[in-house]
């Protein structure tokens, strides 16, 4: 076959660059542009509207990579999460509750995200301090607190800690504080990363 004609056949996926000035703009959503042919037009000729099929096409496809990218990655980090012994019995709840959780930040991620190309996965990094956590609750509780309360300790916990996260992070954002993170020394940064 000859590479002319299977270029030309074969969607390519587009390329989105972002700088400082182009990141201060509105930026469209990029899943209209997932599907070009090689002279950069639309591949499919569907009217634009409300009802766009490319633009509903794209993104289901952006939602089928997505689901296929984190749902095993969700899960993982349950087990993860929740790997003191008291937890066994609970784990098919807890892992619910880990997808349930990855569903809203990936739906707060795609309605507020000025990254319009970006996919919301949940950060691994956080894991170990929330396991931390988890597992000293239990230890420190003991054997003669209920698992079921050390259990919901363990989830009211993490809830309130990830939500104190949050907002902290909203705010760093909107009050423009991310700079400040270039103060703090590279090995400070590397121990963090590597911990």
């Amino acid at each position: 076959m000859d590479s002319t004609i299977h270029r030309a056949s074969v969607p390519q996926l587009s390329v989105v660059s972002i700088s400082r000035e182009k990141r201060k703009k509105k930026l469209e959503s990029p899943s209209h542009m997932l599907l070009h042919s090689a002279n950069g037009k639309m591949a499919s000729a569907a009217h634009k509207g409300p009802q766009n099929v490319v633009h509903i096409t794209n993104a289901v496809m952006y939602g089928i990579i997505n689901s296929i990218l984190t749902i095993p990655a969700m899960y993982s980090y349950a087990v993860i999460l929740f790997s003191h012994k008291d937890f066994e019995d609970f784990m098919p709840a807890l892992s619910k509750l880990v997808m349930f959780s990855s569903v809203v930040h990936q739906v707060m991620f795609t309605l507020m995200s000025s990254l319009p190309f970006s996919i919301g996965q949940v950060q691994d990094a956080g894991l170990i301090f929330l396991n931390t956590t988890a597992t000293s609750i239990c230890d420190l509780l003991g054997d003669d607190v209920p698992v079921e309360a050390k259990v919901t300790t363990s989830i009211v916990t993490i809830g309130i800690a990830t939500a104190a996260l949050g907002v902290c992070l909203v705010v760093m954002g909107k009050l423009r504080l991310a700079a400040l993170a270039s103060y703090l020394p590279m090995p400070v940064i590397g121990g963090y990363l590597a911990f």
